[in-house]
């Protein structure tokens, strides 16, 4: 349970507030422990498997000067969500959904997008 001035600190790569009816997931290392909104690590994770895995380009989408309808680059190409193993700790797992894909749904550990640091 998070403390009152943890609810007013701003957290995550959207630097929201702690919703208590959003999943969030910390980072274990303790010189970062930010908090993170789950749709918020899931978008991180799919816009750098996306220029991995596909590439730089933007897919055909045009660049819009407003961030809220701009079309993330994946869509259409990639879908995620966080699972937790047997073992506990969080990971992505990412479907590629290009016709032919290899493989087509693949798990990895998730890396703190401030630090780096695997989630345990």
């Amino acid at each position: 349970l998070l403390t009152f001035d943890q609810q007013l600190r701003k957290h995550c790569l959207c630097g929201g507030y702690f919703n208590p009816e959003v999943t969030m997931y910390i980072c274990d290392n303790p010189d970062c422990k930010v908090w993170f909104h789950e749709n918020h690590l899931i978008d991180d994770y799919l816009i750098k498997t996306y220029k991995r895995v596909v590439g730089e380009g933007t897919n055909g989408v045009a660049k819009s000067t407003n961030k809220k309808a701009k079309t993330p680059i994946y869509k259409g190409t990639l879908k995620a969500s966080i699972q937790e193993d047997s073992d506990g700790i969080p990971r992505v797992a990412i479907t590629d959904l290009r016709p032919g894909a290899d493989p087509e749904t693949w798990k990895e550990r998730i890396l703190c997008p401030k630090c780096e640091t695997p989630f345990e």
